[in-house]
């Protein structure tokens, strides 16, 4: 998912030149991850626009991509690194060594976040085929926040899963385990998470352009790295939670999963352990 910024198209038509000269205009304002998504899709070939809010259109997405025939409106969003993060760093600075435990789960700030773009898209005039909501994580932290930002959007868990005599089976991932953002915006056809290094697709099972949005030029542009919770579970490596339960009661949706799977599961409590030693290099 990585992307190099081309160099300016330069042609003898002066309304190509003058289009370009707007464009890199609009550019100049781009903060970092506005850039890096347009670095990563004009990479693959997309037509990259920036859409400009107007005060009598309201909020508008930031920017609509294309390659033919589809069109997606895209909303960019930036998280920065948390601040136990930040002070992880620091404290490894200062003392030369620092590690840190951290639970991995659903938080309410994210799910905030993902909302407003995804409200950001639909007050959007401009005709799509798509709506895309594009986090931007370029930071030492992303891996983290990845996995904060996949439990937030999908509800998932992981499940420890046990056959009945008690063997285990192993481990799987569960989504709509517990409340999630995508029941709640079936307009969005997918949420992206792009980091430095990498990005994830995960795709939104409620969308009613699901199948066509799986043909796209987005969905196949990121190969493997694609969270399609309907074909993961078709493949057996997922559990679904499709059904009308109660996501706080934790029986129900055990009795669930074993009447649909025939499983027996646990859920876990997943955390993240990190440690980080400071060097200091000596320039002579």
């Amino acid at each position: 998912m990585s992307g190099v910024l081309p160099a300016a198209v330069t042609d003898s038509s002066s309304s190509t030149i003058n289009f370009e000269m707007e464009r890199d205009h609009r550019v100049s304002k781009e903060n970092y991850a506005e850039r890096h998504f347009r670095a990563v899709c004009e990479s693959e070939g997309f037509t990259v626009t920036r859409l400009l809010e107007r005060e009598s259109l309201g909020r508008t997405a930031d920017f609509l991509i294309e390659f033919a025939p589809s069109r997606y409106l895209v909303e960019v969003k930036e998280k920065q690194a948390g601040l136990e993060f930040q002070e992880f760093v620091d404290e490894a600075a200062e003392k030369g060594i620092a590690t840190a435990g951290r639970i991995i789960e659903r938080r309410n700030g994210l799910s905030k976040i993902v909302r407003d773009a995804a409200t950001q898209l639909c007050e959007t005039p401009e005709p799509a085929d798509f709506r895309i909501v594009w986090i931007s994580c370029l930071h030492e932290d992303s891996s983290f926040q990845f996995e904060q930002l996949e439990r937030t959007i999908y509800g998932m868990v992981t499940l420890t899963t046990h056959a009945s005599n008690g063997t285990v089976l192993g481990t799987k991932p569960c989504f709509y385990y517990q409340f999630n953002e995508m029941f709640g915006m079936p307009s969005i056809d997918a949420v992206i998470l792009s980091g430095e290094n990498g990005g994830r697709l995960c795709v939104n099972n409620f969308s009613p352009k699901l199948q066509e949005f799986r043909r796209s030029k987005l969905y196949k542009m990121f190969g493997t790295a694609v969270w399609d919770p309907l074909k993961l579970e078709a493949s057996e490596r997922a559990l679904v939670i499709d059904g009308d339960v109660d996501r706080r009661d934790s029986k129900a949706l055990w009795r669930f999963i074993k009447d649909k799977y025939g499983v027996l599961t646990a859920k876990m409590i997943e955390s993240q352990f990190s440690g980080l030693i400071s060097v200091k290099i000596d320039e002579n």
